[in-house]
C-alpha cells in the first residue's frame, strides 16, 4: 500500500509517524514545498526574539522524517495520482491532504517564499530588525494572531507604541465574550491601544510598521472539483475523514471541513485517527472508525506572562495553565508529537 501525504505540518507528520507503527509495511511519501518543519504557533515570539528557544522551533525534515520526502508542491490531485509542480507524477493507493492554511497578508507567520531552513532563519532575522527599528506598530485584525502579536511586541519592547485595530466589537471573537473581555484587559494592561469597530484608513500618514493579521487561506487550490469544497476552500469530509465521493482521499487539519478548532492539537488528533483507519484498510478490514469532533479548546498567550484559556465554555486564567504554554510555547511538546524529538 502506497500512501501519499500532502503537507508536512502537524497533521501530515503525525500521520506518517503513526503509520510507521501501525502499518510498517506501507510505502509512505511526504510532499511539502519547504524542507523544514516549523512550530508555527511559536513564530510570533521568534519574530520579537529570534533566539527564543535557541531556534528549536524549526528543523529540517531530513533530520527526523522516516519516509520518502519530496520537496515540491501538488498542482493537480486525481483519484490515485498527484501531478507535481516539477512535472513529476506520483501514484498512490491513498492520499492524506494535510496542507493547512497560509497567511498571504502576514507571511512572517508562515513563509510564502522561504522554502529552505537557512532562508527562513534569515527571513525571521530581517523581520526582527525591521521591527526593532520601528517605534510605532499598527496591527490590523484582533483575532488570535493579531492579539498574540500585539502582546508579544509590547512585552518585548514596552516603549514601542502598539495599536490594534478590528472591525468587530471585541478581540478574539472565536472565544466567549468573557474570554474576549479578559484578553482585552490584558492587552490594555500591557499598554496596547485597542481600536474596535474601527476601519483602517490606508491613505493615512502612518509612518511606522503595519502587520495585517487577517485572511488565512485554505490550501486546496490543487483540487479542481469545487463541489467537494466549502465556500472558504475546506474539503467536505464524512465521518471517516474521507473526502465526499473520493474514498481514496483523507483530510486532516485546517483543510478539513469540521467543527474542530483550527489548531495543531486537533490536527494531531485527526492524524492519529486517519492513520488508524489507513492501517485498517491495509489489513483489509471493512469497518472503519468514525471520527468524533474534539471539544473546543484554545489557549492564547497575551504577552510573555499572561494569557487566556477556554475549554468548551469554561474560561481560565489560572497561572499554571498559562505557564504550561508560556514556558517554551510547547515547542518541545510539538517536536515530540511529530517524531522530531
Amino acid at each position: 500500500m502506497h500512501i501519499l501525504i500532502i503537507g508536512a505540518g502537524f497533521g501530515g507528520l503525525r500521520v506518517a509517524r503513526e503509520l510507521r507503527k501501525k502499518a510498517p509495511s506501507a510505502d509512505i511519501t511526504v510532499i511539502d514545498r519547504k524542507n523544514y518543519f516549523e512550530v508555527t504557533y511559536a513564530t510570533l515570539r521568534t519574530l520579537t526574539d529570534p533566539g527564543f528557544a535557541n531556534g528549536a522551533g524549526r528543523i529540517e525534515y531530513a533530520a527526523f522524517l522516516d519516509a520518502e520526502f519530496i520537496q515540491d508542491s501538488v498542482v493537480d490531485l486525481q483519484q490515485n495520482s498527484a501531478q507535481l509542480n516539477s512535472g513529476r507524477k506520483v501514484d498512490f493507493d491513498y492520499a492524506v491532504v494535510a496542507t493547512g492554511t497560509s497567511y498571504p497578508s502576514l507571511p512572517i507567520a508562515k513563509s510564502e517564499t522561504s522554502l529552505l531552513l537557512a532562508a527562513r532563519n534569515e527571513e525571521i532575522a530581517c523581520a526582527n530588525q525591521e521591527l526593532v527599528k520601528n517605534q510605532a506598530i499598527r496591527i490590523v485584525g484582533a483575532g488570535a494572531v493579531g492579539a498574540e502579536l500585539a502582546g508579544e511586541i509590547k512585552s518585548r519592547f514596552p516603549e514601542t507604541e502598539v495599536e490594534l485595530y478590528d472591525l468587530g466589537d471585541r478581540v478574539l471573537q472565536h472565544l466567549t465574550p468573557k474570554a474576549s473581555g479578559i484578553a482585552a484587559d490584558l492587552l490594555k494592561g500591557l499598554g496596547v491601544h485597542l481600536h474596535l469597530n474601527t476601519p483602517i484608513n490606508t491613505d493615512d500618514d502612518h509612518s511606522g510598521l503595519t502587520y495585517w493579521c487577517r485572511g488565512p487561506k485554505i490550501q486546496s487550490g490543487f483540487i479542481a472539483d469545487d463541489d467537494i469544497k466549502t465556500a472558504t476552500g475546506e474539503l467536505k469530509v464524512d465521518s471517516y475523514l474521507q473526502v465526499q465521493n473520493q474514498p481514496t482521499w483523507f483530510v486532516v487539519g485546517d483543510a478539513a471541513a469540521l467543527a474542530d478548532a483550527k489548531m495543531g492539537a486537533t490536527a494531531t488528533h485527526q492524524a492519529m485517527f486517519v492513520a488508524e483507519n489507513l492501517s485498517r484498510l491495509g489489513r483489509s478490514k471493512s469497518s472503519l472508525g468514525r471520527y468524533r469532533p474534539q471539544p473546543f479548546m484554545s489557549l492564547v498567550p497575551i504577552g510573555r506572562r499572561s494569557g487566556v484559556a477556554q475549554f468548551k465554555s469554561f474560561t481560565a486564567t489560572w497561572q499554571p495553565v498559562i505557564n504550561w504554554k508560556q514556558k517554551d510555547l510547547l515547542i518541545d511538546y510539538a517536536l515530540k508529537q511529530v517524531g522530531a524529538r
